[in-house]
């Protein structure tokens, strides 16, 4: 799911604001359709009983035609709204699953609490960064160009960079030490060519930030590693 919800309770009714996770745009009526009506969906099938929207609250605009909408909510409507708000009758929440068993349910609570723990990993923007270095070896773009690539601008990458307690540079240090060690422990590269494959212009440049990345020489990684490298000019 691309979009983020969170709910309250007041007054006897549950209320949800889907918020964008993405910043998806004009895309966002589609994935605020899809998170209720997969809710629907999911708890009418737990229940085998309706899960009915007692109304829906969106910001982008009402379309030409709202029979689409009334067919598959069935409730009030509230276009060009602050929120994206959508609220449900609290009492659903008590219907009894259908064909439960206790033995199931803490298998499935178990299977849940690791697929969501591995989502969170994945929507990570900090990981979604790493995992296009780490896939583009030798390309590690400005913070400027990264944003582009991500659809954003350089303000809200460094804003949502935040939100993860990191900085885009703590990331691409990270990245290029990584890379680092494993060329070093794992290939027959040159310092000097893995410097300039990590966008060093000289190896006494790479040489200075790996000892700032890990406290080690690069002979402390590669046994074998020539005294000779430490002689090369910028």
């Amino acid at each position: 799911m691309i979009v983020h919800a969170v709910g309250h309770i007041q007054g006897g009714r549950w209320f949800f604001e889907v918020r964008d996770s993405y910043l998806l745009g004009d895309l966002m009526r589609f994935a605020v359709e899809e998170f209720i009506s997969r809710t629907m969906e999911l708890s009418s099938s737990l229940t085998n009983r309706p899960f009915p929207v007692l109304e829906l609250h969106v910001t982008y605009p009402a379309p030409a035609d709202l029979t689409p909408y009334m067919r598959r909510f069935n409730c009030p409507l509230y276009f060009s709204q602050p929120k994206n708000i959508v609220v449900f009758d609290i009492n659903r929440l008590q219907d009894p699953i259908s064909l439960a068993n206790e033995e199931v349910f803490k298998l499935c609570e178990r299977q849940c609490q690791l697929l969501v723990s591995q989502k969170e990993d994945r929507d990570l923007l900090s990981n979604r960064i790493r995992n296009y270095l780490v896939k583009n070896p030798g390309k590690f773009p400005s913070l400027e160009d990264m944003a582009e690539r991500l659809n954003m601008g350089s303000r809200t990458l460094r804003r949502w960079l935040v939100r993860e307690n990191v900085t885009y540079q703590q990331i691409l240090d990270d990245t290029r030490r990584e890379l680092a060690i494993q060329y070093l422990q794992y290939t027959s590269l040159t310092p000097k060519e893995i410097g300039f494959i990590l966008g060093y212009s000289s190896v006494s440049n790479f040489r200075r930030a790996f000892k700032s990345w890990t406290s080690k020489k690069l002979t402390d990684f590669r046994d074998n590693d020539s005294d000779s490298d430490d002689s090369d000019e910028e």
